[in-house]
């Protein structure tokens, strides 16, 4: 007990009164921890926890070696190892003590990081800043849809001269296709019967001259 009491006295991070239970709170408040209120119980206890490794830090932190508590004082920053205002209210002794001791350049040390937005403007500003950009998104979107607008019609023009193209092709052409097959056939068979008719009549004209001949 009493090398814990002399521990703490040296660092001087952690105050006297606190040297009874590391979870005592003040008024039987199971939200208070250390003289902060907290609204949630879980932060509470989390509080608790900081306070006992604020405890077994001090016991092992010497004064004397302000180089090696200006390492552990990094190392619980960036391992995160207080968030409550229990452990920054710790985070912030400790830096005092860095600073006051005249062995440590003040630019080395670390400020603290809290890690929260403590007003509703900050919080506004920040879900503000993380919502989507929906002017922005619309407007590209919109820009995209006339594109591809854009390229359908002058791809349906397109198909459409082809299409034209290929009736008008379809029509001059004198091979029978889909297009003029009827007319080709009917062509063509009146072209067989205009022949027959005239082989008929050749063949009536020669017998009439043999008839003719015999008599």
């Amino acid at each position: 007990m009493e090398a814990q009491e002399k521990a703490e006295e040296n660092t001087g991070a952690v105050p006297k009164e606190a040297k009874k239970d590391g979870a005592e709170k003040i008024k039987d408040d199971v939200l208070t921890v250390r003289g902060f209120r907290f609204s949630a119980l879980a932060d509470a206890k989390t509080a608790e926890e900081e306070y006992k490794k604020m405890v077994y830090i001090s016991q092992r932190m010497n004064k004397d070696n302000p180089e090696e508590v200006l390492a552990i004082y990094h190392k619980m920053i960036e391992n995160g190892l207080f968030v409550t205002p229990v452990g920054v209210d710790f985070l912030m002794r400790v830096r005092e003590f860095l600073v006051e001791c005249g062995s440590i350049d003040p630019e080395r040390i670390r400020p603290i990081e809290t890690g929260s937005l403590f007003t509703q403007r900050a919080r506004n500003e920040a879900r503000a800043e993380a919502r989507p950009r929906v002017t922005t998104d619309l407007v590209a979107e919109n820009k995209n849809l006339k594109r591809k607008y854009r390229i359908a019609v002058a791809v349906a023009v397109i198909s459409i001269c082809l299409v034209a193209a290929m009736f008008m092709v379809a029509r001059s052409s004198d091979n029978p296709n889909i297009i003029n097959y009827k007319t080709a056939i009917e062509n063509q068979y009146a072209e067989w019967e205009e022949s027959l008719t005239e082989r008929e009549k050749a063949l009536r004209e020669k017998e009439e001259a043999i008839k003719n001949g015999q008599d």
